[in-house]
C-alpha cells in the first residue's frame, strides 16, 4: 500500500505532504523535515541554485 501511495504522489507531482511514508516538498522526496520558522539565507540560496 505504501508503494502505491508513494508512486501515485510522484506521478501527480504532489507539491508537499507525507505520501507513502515519505516527506515531499516541491514535488520531490526530501531526506528530512525542515525546521520551523523562516529558512536561513544559505538554505534559500541552495534551493535557488538547485532549481537553476
Amino acid at each position: 500500500m505504501r508503494a502505491q501511495c508513494l508512486e501515485g504522489a510522484m506521478s501527480r507531482a504532489e507539491p508537499a505532504g507525507v505520501w507513502g511514508g515519505e516527506l515531499f516538498e516541491d514535488g520531490k522526496v526530501i531526506a528530512k523535515k525542515r525546521k520551523a520558522g523562516r529558512p536561513t539565507l544559505s538554505e534559500v540560496a541552495a534551493r535557488e541554485e538547485e532549481a537553476a
